[in-house]
């Protein structure tokens, strides 16, 4: 290219369209996969407590794309939102922990707990966009 400052533009232009392209939404199966990976790890799960796990945190995953899509379609505010979404998971922790060893409780807990304050930490939460 002759004009070294067009291709400078032209570059800046195609990445800043690029990251304007909104996320793709994962599937409720792929999200389920990712978080039940992500338990495996922080707490040794086996393959009997990765299976009835899965299903539980799928039928969360599931149940949340209703809830969002029942939202946006009735305009509900971020906040009852937020109030559902916490539910939801209060109600799911208890359905997982049934699967959960004493040891496994504990190291789950502490994980939830720093989680919540990585979120207190501004990272996360309702009032983010």
């Amino acid at each position: 290219m002759k004009n070294p400052l067009l291709f400078i533009v032209l570059l800046l232009f195609a990445v800043s369209v690029s990251r304007a392209q909104p996320r793709q939404q994962r599937s409720p199966e792929d999200r389920a996969n990712r978080q039940v990976d992500m338990l495996e790890k922080q707490l040794s799960l086996t393959a009997d407590q990765k299976a009835k796990i899965y299903t539980v945190v799928l039928a969360q995953a599931q149940k949340r794309d209703s809830l969002m899509s029942a939202a946006r379609s009735a305009g509900q505010d971020r906040q009852a939102m937020w109030t559902k979404m916490q539910e939801l998971q209060k109600e799911n922790d208890k359905k997982l922990m049934v699967y959960l060893t004493d040891d496994q409780k504990k190291k789950y807990e502490q994980w939830v707990e720093e989680r919540r304050n990585f979120r207190r930490e501004g990272q996360g939460g309702p009032s983010r966009r």
